[in-house]
C-alpha cells in the first residue's frame, strides 16, 4: 500500500493553514463583506473580483488578519479576510428564514 504515490487533493486545494469560510457575499459602500448564518460580518480583502459575486453564496478560501481599526471606533475588535481563491456556490443568497418558508409552503 503506497499512501504517498496518490494525489492529495484536500490537501493541494487547502494549503496549509488556510482557511476555508461561505456564506452570502455583501457589498457595502466600496467595502465586501462576507455574512454566514448567524448575520456577522466578516470584511474582506485580496485580489478577487468581489463585485461580481455580489448577492451570491460563495466559498473563500484564505487567512484572517486583524485590522488596525482605530480604538475609539468600537468597543469590538474588527477582522479582515485575506481571500486568496473564491468559488461561487449559488447564484442567490438564500437565509435560514428563506429556506424555512419554502419548505412550508411547499404541499
Amino acid at each position: 500500500m503506497q499512501q504517498d504515490s496518490q494525489p492529495a487533493s484536500l490537501a493541494s486545494s487547502v494549503n496549509q493553514g488556510e482557511k476555508k469560510i461561505s456564506g452570502c457575499l455583501r457589498q457595502e459602500k466600496e467595502k465586501f463583506a462576507l455574512e454566514n448564518g448567524h448575520h456577522k460580518k466578516i470584511w474582506l480583502s485580496g485580489p478577487e473580483d468581489f463585485a461580481s459575486h455580489a448577492g451570491h453564496t460563495v466559498t473563500l478560501y484564505g487567512n484572517f488578519s486583524p485590522t488596525s481599526a482605530p480604538s475609539n471606533s468600537s468597543t469590538h475588535s474588527s477582522t479582515d479576510f485575506q481571500v486568496t481563491r473564491m468559488e461561487m456556490v449559488s447564484p442567490t443568497c438564500e437565509t435560514e428564514k428563506s429556506k424555512v418558508y419554502k419548505s412550508q409552503n411547499q404541499h
